[in-house]
Protein backbone atom coordinates (compact mmCIF):
# COMPACT_ATOMS: atom_id res chain seq x y z
CA UNK A 1 0.00 0.00 0.00
CA UNK A 2 1.62 3.54 -0.96
CA UNK A 3 2.38 6.29 1.44
CA UNK A 4 0.53 8.62 -0.54
CA UNK A 5 -2.78 6.35 -0.70
CA UNK A 6 -2.22 5.99 3.10
CA UNK A 7 -2.01 9.83 3.67
CA UNK A 8 -5.23 11.38 1.35
CA UNK A 9 -6.97 8.85 3.22
CA UNK A 10 -5.99 10.35 6.68
CA UNK A 11 -6.74 14.11 5.32
CA UNK A 12 -10.01 12.81 3.55
CA UNK A 13 -13.26 14.21 5.16
CA UNK A 14 -10.88 16.68 7.42
CA UNK A 15 -12.48 20.17 8.27
CA UNK A 16 -9.91 22.35 9.00
CA UNK A 17 -12.37 25.26 10.32
CA UNK A 18 -13.55 23.40 13.27
CA UNK A 19 -11.04 23.49 16.40
CA UNK A 20 -10.80 20.19 18.71
CA UNK A 21 -12.53 22.77 21.39
CA UNK A 22 -15.31 23.07 19.18
CA UNK A 23 -15.19 19.38 18.85
CA UNK A 24 -15.43 18.22 22.75
CA UNK A 25 -18.12 20.88 22.86
CA UNK A 26 -20.57 19.14 20.65
CA UNK A 27 -19.73 16.38 21.76
CA UNK A 28 -20.79 17.77 25.77
CA UNK A 29 -23.90 18.84 23.91
CA UNK A 30 -24.79 15.53 21.91
CA UNK A 31 -24.73 14.17 25.74
CA UNK A 32 -27.51 15.51 27.03
CA UNK A 33 -29.70 13.30 24.61
CA UNK A 34 -27.68 10.32 26.29
CA UNK A 35 -29.43 11.76 29.80
CA UNK A 36 -33.01 10.24 28.23
CA UNK A 37 -31.51 6.72 28.12
CA UNK A 38 -29.97 6.67 31.36
CA UNK A 39 -32.93 8.21 33.30
CA UNK A 40 -35.19 6.10 31.67
CA UNK A 41 -33.58 3.23 32.72
CA UNK A 42 -33.32 4.07 36.25
CA UNK A 43 -37.45 4.66 36.28
CA UNK A 44 -37.50 1.04 34.59
CA UNK A 45 -35.38 -0.49 37.63
CA UNK A 46 -33.38 -4.03 36.87
CA UNK A 47 -31.62 -4.77 34.81
CA UNK A 48 -31.66 -1.75 32.69
CA UNK A 49 -30.90 0.26 35.19
CA UNK A 50 -27.41 -1.49 34.51
CA UNK A 51 -27.63 -0.27 31.54
CA UNK A 52 -28.23 3.00 32.54
CA UNK A 53 -25.17 2.96 34.79
CA UNK A 54 -23.34 1.46 31.98
CA UNK A 55 -24.49 4.47 29.85
CA UNK A 56 -23.56 6.81 32.76
CA UNK A 57 -19.86 5.50 33.31
CA UNK A 58 -18.75 5.33 29.03
CA UNK A 59 -20.74 9.11 28.94
CA UNK A 60 -18.52 10.79 31.63
CA UNK A 61 -15.24 8.91 30.98
CA UNK A 62 -15.49 9.22 27.20
CA UNK A 63 -16.29 13.09 27.51
CA UNK A 64 -13.76 13.37 30.19
CA UNK A 65 -10.80 11.90 27.46
CA UNK A 66 -12.26 13.96 24.80
CA UNK A 67 -12.39 17.39 27.24
CA UNK A 68 -8.60 15.92 28.00
CA UNK A 69 -7.15 15.72 23.85
CA UNK A 70 -9.00 18.94 23.07
CA UNK A 71 -6.22 21.10 24.54
CA UNK A 72 -3.73 20.68 21.82
CA UNK A 73 -5.22 21.05 18.55
CA UNK A 74 -3.48 18.59 16.07
CA UNK A 75 -4.77 16.40 13.40
CA UNK A 76 -3.84 13.39 15.60
CA UNK A 77 -5.75 15.10 18.72
CA UNK A 78 -8.72 15.63 15.94
CA UNK A 79 -9.11 12.44 14.58
CA UNK A 80 -9.06 10.67 18.08
CA UNK A 81 -11.81 12.93 19.39
CA UNK A 82 -13.70 12.08 16.14
CA UNK A 83 -13.29 8.44 16.48
CA UNK A 84 -14.10 8.50 20.34
CA UNK A 85 -17.51 10.91 19.66
CA UNK A 86 -17.99 7.99 17.15
CA UNK A 87 -17.50 5.14 19.67
CA UNK A 88 -19.53 6.68 22.24
CA UNK A 89 -22.59 7.32 20.34
CA UNK A 90 -22.81 3.75 18.69
CA UNK A 91 -22.24 1.89 22.42
CA UNK A 92 -24.73 4.42 24.15
CA UNK A 93 -27.27 4.29 21.47
CA UNK A 94 -26.93 0.55 21.64
CA UNK A 95 -27.77 0.23 24.89
CA UNK A 96 -30.48 2.87 24.73
CA UNK A 97 -32.02 0.34 22.08
CA UNK A 98 -31.61 -2.74 24.81
CA UNK A 99 -33.27 -0.71 27.51
CA UNK A 100 -36.05 -0.29 25.02
CA UNK A 101 -35.89 -4.04 23.86
CA UNK A 102 -36.78 -4.81 27.62
CA UNK A 103 -39.58 -3.30 28.13
CA UNK A 104 -41.22 -5.58 25.03
CA UNK A 105 -38.99 -8.45 27.00
CA UNK A 106 -37.46 -9.28 23.28
CA UNK A 107 -35.66 -12.76 22.77
CA UNK A 108 -31.70 -12.90 23.63
CA UNK A 109 -31.44 -12.95 19.48
CA UNK A 110 -33.32 -9.86 19.12
CA UNK A 111 -31.13 -8.11 21.10
CA UNK A 112 -28.19 -10.00 20.11
CA UNK A 113 -29.30 -9.05 16.57
CA UNK A 114 -29.68 -5.49 17.78
CA UNK A 115 -26.01 -5.53 18.78
CA UNK A 116 -24.98 -7.09 15.53
CA UNK A 117 -25.96 -4.85 13.11
CA UNK A 118 -23.90 -1.76 14.03
CA UNK A 119 -21.01 -3.67 14.35
CA UNK A 120 -21.53 -5.23 10.60
CA UNK A 121 -22.24 -1.89 9.24
CA UNK A 122 -18.77 -0.77 10.86
CA UNK A 123 -16.81 -3.94 9.86
CA UNK A 124 -18.37 -3.90 6.46
CA UNK A 125 -17.51 0.26 6.01
CA UNK A 126 -13.60 -0.56 7.53
CA UNK A 127 -13.27 -3.77 4.87
CA UNK A 128 -14.66 -1.51 1.56
CA UNK A 129 -12.18 1.68 2.68
CA UNK A 130 -9.65 -0.54 3.25
CA UNK A 131 -10.02 -1.76 -0.41
CA UNK A 132 -10.31 1.90 -1.27
CA UNK A 133 -7.23 2.70 -0.14
CA UNK A 134 -5.19 0.19 -1.34
CA UNK A 135 -6.47 1.04 -4.84
CA UNK A 136 -6.26 5.32 -4.14
CA UNK A 137 -9.85 5.80 -3.79
CA UNK A 138 -9.51 8.69 -2.06
CA UNK A 139 -6.65 10.19 -5.17
CA UNK A 140 -9.82 11.21 -6.64
CA UNK A 141 -11.87 13.43 -3.92
CA UNK A 142 -14.82 13.74 -6.21
CA UNK A 143 -15.45 10.38 -7.29
CA UNK A 144 -15.07 9.57 -3.39
CA UNK A 145 -17.95 11.99 -2.25
CA UNK A 146 -20.28 10.37 -4.87
CA UNK A 147 -19.52 7.28 -3.62
CA UNK A 148 -19.22 7.24 -0.48
CA UNK A 149 -23.00 9.20 -0.61
CA UNK A 150 -23.90 5.44 -2.26
CA UNK A 151 -22.09 3.37 0.35
CA UNK A 152 -24.05 5.35 3.23
CA UNK A 153 -27.19 4.75 1.87
CA UNK A 154 -26.95 1.34 0.47
CA UNK A 155 -25.43 0.30 4.54
CA UNK A 156 -28.19 2.83 5.93
CA UNK A 157 -31.06 1.37 4.02
CA UNK A 158 -29.88 -2.07 4.30
CA UNK A 159 -29.68 -1.67 8.53
CA UNK A 160 -33.11 -0.14 8.46
CA UNK A 161 -34.65 -2.72 5.96
CA UNK A 162 -33.73 -5.46 9.01
CA UNK A 163 -34.65 -4.19 11.98
CA UNK A 164 -38.03 -3.34 10.27
CA UNK A 165 -38.42 -6.63 9.86
CA UNK A 166 -36.84 -8.22 12.72
CA UNK A 167 -38.96 -6.06 14.83
CA UNK A 168 -42.40 -4.47 13.09
CA UNK A 169 -44.27 -7.45 12.46
CA UNK A 170 -48.11 -6.31 13.58
CA UNK A 171 -49.15 -2.53 14.35
CA UNK A 172 -50.02 -2.81 18.01
CA UNK A 173 -49.84 -0.24 20.82
CA UNK A 174 -46.15 -1.14 21.30
CA UNK A 175 -45.32 0.38 17.73
CA UNK A 176 -44.14 3.19 19.15
CA UNK A 177 -41.51 1.42 21.45
CA UNK A 178 -40.61 -0.75 18.28
CA UNK A 179 -39.89 2.20 16.35
CA UNK A 180 -37.46 3.77 18.72
CA UNK A 181 -35.79 0.49 18.91
CA UNK A 182 -35.51 0.73 14.85
CA UNK A 183 -34.52 4.66 15.02
CA UNK A 184 -31.74 4.16 18.22
CA UNK A 185 -29.73 0.88 16.64
CA UNK A 186 -30.44 2.96 13.01
CA UNK A 187 -28.39 5.76 15.20
CA UNK A 188 -26.07 3.53 16.20
CA UNK A 189 -25.39 1.85 12.76
CA UNK A 190 -25.03 5.35 11.55
CA UNK A 191 -22.76 6.32 13.92
CA UNK A 192 -20.68 3.11 13.85
CA UNK A 193 -19.22 4.53 10.35
CA UNK A 194 -17.36 7.09 12.37
CA UNK A 195 -14.81 5.10 13.78
CA UNK A 196 -13.28 4.45 10.47
CA UNK A 197 -11.14 7.39 12.05
CA UNK A 198 -9.66 4.55 14.50
CA UNK A 199 -7.81 3.13 10.58
CA UNK A 200 -6.72 6.50 10.06
CA UNK A 201 -5.15 6.91 13.88
CA UNK A 202 -3.76 3.50 12.78
CA UNK A 203 -1.79 4.43 9.38
CA UNK A 204 -0.33 8.07 11.52
CA UNK A 205 1.43 5.27 14.02
CA UNK A 206 2.24 3.43 11.57
CA UNK A 207 3.90 5.97 9.44
CA UNK A 208 5.50 8.12 12.63
CA UNK A 209 3.41 10.59 11.29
Amino acid sequence: MEKKHMLEFINYGINNNITVKQMAKTNLGTSIFYLIGIIYGFILEYPNSILSILMMLITLSLDIFTLIKSKQDSLKNKLTIMAVISLEATVNFILFALILCNILMLSLLQKILVILIPICCSLIYFYITKHAIRNGYFLNKNKCKKNKLIIYSMLGGMAGILMAKIFIKDVSQLTTVKIGIICTAFLAACFSLGMINFLKLYYIKKMNL
